[in-house]
């Protein structure tokens, strides 16, 4: 079970979750973020050589396409990586709703498609699914929908409410693309704290607690009441008061914040992880470090490794790190020991709610992960917070 803090960090709004042992994730929420806004673009040129086009957002934005588009081109188009100095936003034509317990989708070949969550079990599926298929002809789905964790959590009256919720936004947004002047802004989400409330597990959240008046009535309003009854009994919502101690501090915020930008991670079987983080790539390196010399060297590796996977997918998690990440385990001679090793490690990313897949492990102990990007790292969430002799987090 985990429990969700709201509070304020600086000037923006810190959201954390914290199991019984540690922080899982700590995200500062962006004012003015445009992650996920859909705008009527006006494609620019096309960039033929990487297959790609520039779409004009606005006057003074512009957007980078995967994919070519004829210049002069009116679209409908999805900010899904925010740009930073020269870098153009990442924009898709794909375009998706996301809910409390699904998400609808737009733009593929096909539409009408029953999609899962990765972490739903199979029983979960098979119920939703045969839901979905006692609905009459003229319910038949419109859009493609991904159905979350959260669906499992409900009755199927409330799932299938929300899905005609988006279904109906969806069919106005695209019903505006032919009747708005290019440049408009066709939808805009209901921003960063909600959108990362909505993807946490509800199965798992047992309090979120906020010191934040107008947030707190937010997060009630537009989220918590929301819930069905059997939800909000299960989970309390608390609105923390004291004037001689901050949330921040009474949940011990800055020593997590400071450890969630060290490099080294330490273990408590002695070892620890060294991560690095380049452009390119996330380089995690696991250290025997204080390992006594009088183990067995195999047992030992075996103890560290196990400890070091369950650790470096929290990281991974809690720093908000994607792409291409390499972790570099201590090496272990029995082939046992390095299935063992590589079942924990899928286990513990199965966690994250964020796409992570497990791709190879060398026999060097060399393990390749891949983790979708969703927004920026927590490292440059607090850039402006950051010594930059060595990293350390200034408060």
């Amino acid at each position: 079970m985990v429990r969700v803090i709201v509070t304020k960090y600086r000037n923006q709004i810190l959201l954390a979750v914290r199991d019984e042992e540690d922080f899982q994730s700590l995200y500062l929420c962006e004012k003015g973020s445009v992650i996920g806004k859909i705008y009527l673009g006006r494609v620019e040129k096309q960039v033929k050589n990487i297959g790609s086009s520039f779409v004009r957002l606005s006057k003074e934005e512009y957007g980078f396409l995967d994919g070519e588009e004829k210049a002069g081109t009116i679209l409908p188009v999805q900010i899904v990586r925010e740009g930073k100095g020269e870098k153009k936003h990442s924009v898709s034509r794909k375009l998706s709703l996301p809910g409390r317990y699904c998400v609808v989708l737009y733009g593929n070949k096909s539409e009408g498609k029953l999609l899962f969550s990765g972490k739903l079990t199979e029983e979960a599926r098979a119920a939703l699914k045969e839901s979905f298929d006692r609905l009459s002809e003229g319910d038949k789905l419109c859009y493609d929908v991904l159905l979350r964790t959260n669906a499992a959590e409900v009755e199927f009256s409330e799932v299938y409410k929300e899905y005609q919720k988006l279904s109906d936004k969806m069919d106005s947004i695209l019903k505006n693309k032919d009747t708005r002047t290019e440049y408009s802004l066709l939808y805009e989400p209901p921003g960063d704290l909600l959108r990362e409330l909505s993807r946490i597990e509800l199965s798992s959240i047992s309090e979120i607690i906020t010191d934040l008046p107008e947030e707190y009535e937010r997060i009630k309003r537009e989220y918590y009441e929301e819930f069905p009854e059997k939800i909000r009994e299960r989970i309390r919502l608390t609105f923390y008061q004291d004037p001689l101690l901050s949330l921040f501090h009474l949940v011990s915020l800055e020593a997590a914040m400071k450890r969630a930008v060290d490099k080294r991670v330490w273990l408590k079987s002695g070892g620890c992880l060294v991560i690095e983080q380049t452009e390119a790539l996330v380089a995690i390196d696991v250290n025997s470090a204080k390992l006594d010399k009088k183990q067995d060297k195999e047992e030992a590796a075996l103890l560290i490794n196990l400890e070091a996977a369950r650790e470096a997918a929290r990281q991974l998690r809690l720093r908000n790190l994607s792409g291409i990440i390499i972790i570099d385990f201590i090496n272990m001679k029995r082939e046992e020991n390095r299935k063992r090793l590589i079942e924990e490690l899928k286990e513990a990313v199965n966690r994250d709610s964020i796409r992570t897949s497990f791709e190879d492990m060398t026999k060097l102990g060399l393990v390749e992960l891949t983790r979708k990007r969703e927004g920026r790292t927590l490292r440059e969430m607090l850039k402006d917070n950051l010594n930059t002799d060595g990293g350390e987090f200034i408060v």
